[in-house]
């Protein structure tokens, strides 16, 4: 048993009309992993993955499973690019503990992008003692999941304030704390890198090529410069 949210998406994923929202009852043909989900995107050969793949049921083929997978993953997409293209911003935070002027390899940064938050794994031993740690790797499946999430979100938060325009309480991202971007800018410059954070849309493409400057760096610390998400009622931007 479920609230579901459904759509009718063009081949873009743009929303077609009003989307349906209700209780539903869900009935899987099989549950995926983000790994695996990936490596059906990636066409990998059924074969190869006998050892993976788990029990099929309501007369699906594993084949109807790869398209549908790839349909969604094409539609996410084009959201993703879609979404970024209207100002969408990825955050990031520095760690100056492991930054310094002579070694740009020493930069240390945090990528998120939206939901999209980087993660520390461990490989334990026989006795459950941590002998390594590794970073968790987004791939394009992990996105394609936030993707529908957002819309999901979006689309609830809609009916649901055009429904209580007075009384709604939904939940927002404030705008970072000035003071504390300021800083990063003014940091990013000293090491040679200009950020452009003049707007949400600015700052992402300023990340994107940070990334691809100093690629591989990810970092534990906290979002300093990020405020945190605060709930709001719609009264307070309807009237």
């Amino acid at each position: 048993l479920a609230m579901s949210v459904e759509w009718t998406l063009d081949s873009l994923g743009n929303v077609l009309g009003n989307p349906w929202l209700g209780k539903s009852v869900i009935k899987s043909c099989c549950k995926l992993s983000y790994g695996l989900a990936q490596k059906l995107c990636d066409d990998a050969a059924e074969e190869h993955l006998q050892n993976e793949l788990p029990p099929l049921h309501c007369g699906y083929s594993w084949e109807d499973v790869r398209k549908d997978v790839k349909t969604l993953n094409m539609l996410a997409k084009a959201m993703r690019k879609r979404r970024f293209e209207r100002g969408a911003a990825a955050r990031c935070v520095p760690s100056r503990e492991r930054c310094s002027h002579d070694a740009v390899v020493g930069l240390w940064l945090r990528f998120v992008v939206l939901a999209d938050k980087s993660k520390m794994l461990f490989e334990r031993d026989s006795d459950g003692y941590p002998i390594r740690a590794f970073p968790y790797v987004s791939q394009e499946t992990n996105k394609l999941v936030e993707e529908f999430m957002l819309l999901a979100n979006a689309s609830v938060a809609r009916v649901i304030s055009a429904a209580f325009p007075d009384l709604a309480i939904l939940r927002r991202h404030s705008p970072p704390k000035q003071n504390k971007l300021e800083e990063f800018v003014d940091w990013m410059a000293s090491l040679g890198y200009f950020i452009d954070a003049t707007s949400s849309g600015a700052l992402h493409a300023s990340l994107v090529r940070l990334k691809e400057q100093v690629p591989n760096q990810v970092s534990a610390e906290k979002q300093s410069s990020l405020a945190q998400g605060v709930w709001f009622m719609c009264l307070e931007v309807c009237c």
